[in-house]
């Protein structure tokens, strides 16, 4: 493979592949971008595809200037009936994986998905088959990832109340047994508030949707509690 560059420069390899335009700083950004992208269930297509991957790490922002811990992603070529190529995991050239459970191992990442194109230039035509993925399953598909996205602000919105307002946790949810401290411990107060003080929510953790309605509720009574408390301080 003609293409090469350093560990941790991705998005500049999967760029330099396809000749495709610079426009983020993070492989993760660039996914979120994709207009013609398939999930992590749908079938591969026939042509060459970027694969896509969720990786939490610290990384440094040209455009801000900073390093930053951030969903940086990670971001691969598939080329059906030869191998899934990547910038390498140290020093500098490419590497090349078998499987893409071979690439979540090596990169600690996590597939979210693949897409023809990347940075606004489509890279390979493909037409899917509709009886493989229904305007029902891109809509349920496109739902949710709008719902977890939704999660992931709500989430933040809720921790960032807690840092004002520490004693909202010990005073207010002490039924509940839970500490928001661990995003783990978020989801389970989270739960545990659905089932104990927020039963006439009508929610339910059976979906993402069902989650990002019961985090609502609990920033919605956050934002009530911290209201009242700044309002007497």
């Amino acid at each position: 493979m003609g293409t090469q560059d350093l560990a941790g420069r991705c998005l500049p390899f999967a760029q330099s592949f396809f000749g495709a335009p610079i426009r983020y700083d993070y492989a993760f950004q660039a996914w979120e971008a994709t207009q013609h992208k398939g999930g992590v269930n749908d079938p591969l297509p026939d042509v060459p595809v970027l694969l896509w991957f969720s990786h939490i790490g610290r990384y440094y922002s040209h455009s801000k200037g900073v390093w930053e811990t951030v969903n940086a992603g990670h971001v691969t070529i598939h080329v059906p009936g030869d191998a899934i190529y990547s910038s390498p995991t140290s020093g500098y050239g490419s590497q090349r994986f078998a499987t893409i459970r071979e690439i979540e191992q090596a990169f600690n990442a996590t597939y979210v998905g693949w897409s023809l194109d990347i940075n606004g230039l489509l890279v390979a035509a493909w037409e899917e088959d509709d009886d493989m993925y229904s305007d029902d399953d891109r809509t349920r598909d496109n739902q949710v990832a709008r719902d977890v996205k939704g999660i992931r602000e709500t989430v933040a919105e809720i921790k960032e109340t807690l840092e004002r307002f520490p004693a909202v946790d010990d005073a207010i949810f002490k039924k509940t047994k839970t500490s928001f401290g661990t995003p783990g411990g978020l989801l389970l107060q989270a739960k545990r508030t659905d089932d104990a003080l927020f039963k006439d929510t009508e929610t339910s953790f059976g979906t993402p949707g069902g989650v990002l309605k019961t985090l609502r509720v609990v920033l919605d009574k956050l934002d009530e509690i911290s209201g009242g408390k700044a309002g007497g301080e």
